[in-house]
């Protein structure tokens, strides 16, 4: 049990320390202007033009984008290609609901205006510079924000509150296999010592 607080206050105290302390968040919809495809090829070119967007956000190409709209400082990212990429890489995530063609970007930051201002970044590479990473015409597919940017403090009580559980559970859960594997270790010298 006195394991399991101390896995939980630990837990806490990596995810406070580890996490950022904003989060902007901007939902995304993908719409296609094809109307002579059936609907089952509609739902898989919109499942593979969500992974294309998805997968491109990480490129360099997509920051490169980002960073031109001077929306944001440029000091903010390194200097260093691969350095930006991997600083990019922690500061923004994509969720993809392929049901609905949302895809949802999270941007994290040490201040809400950071967090904010690189969320609007994303939006306008994705609006308007979208065929930079898709075949077709400029007019065969639109993506519109739906939500957001929506600015938090980081982390929510949720993300807390399940962290803080899930290292108490685990703590416990290690307390009472080496409590069983202890007593196991000394039935085991017991039956020895009998012999």
């Amino acid at each position: 049990m006195l394991l399991g607080l101390l896995v939980s206050v630990g837990s806490f105290y990596v995810l406070i320390l580890t996490s950022e302390q904003y989060k902007a968040q901007t939902d995304f919809l993908i719409i296609q202007n094809q109307s002579t495809q059936d609907f089952y090829s509609l739902s898989r070119s919109n499942e593979y033009l969500s992974g294309v967007m998805s997968e491109a956000l990480y490129s360099e190409l997509f920051i490169n984008e980002a960073l031109a709209s001077n929306v944001f400082p440029k000091n903010l990212f390194p200097e260093n290609r691969e350095d930006r990429m991997d600083a990019w890489k922690k500061m923004v995530r994509v969720d993809r609901n392929l049901q609905k063609n949302i895809l949802t970007v999270a941007v994290y930051g040490k201040s809400g205006a950071d967090a904010l201002n690189v969320s609007k970044s994303v939006g306008d590479v994705f609006i308007n510079k979208n065929i930079l990473f898709r075949s077709g015409s400029p007019e065969m597919m639109d993506m519109r924000i739906i939500s957001g940017p929506i600015v938090k403090k980081n982390p929510n009580i949720s993300e807390v509150v399940m962290t803080v559980s899930a290292g108490f559970a685990f703590g416990v859960l290690i307390g009472v296999l080496w409590s069983v594997w202890r007593d196991a270790r000394r039935s085991d010298s017991v039956i020895h010592f009998h012999e």
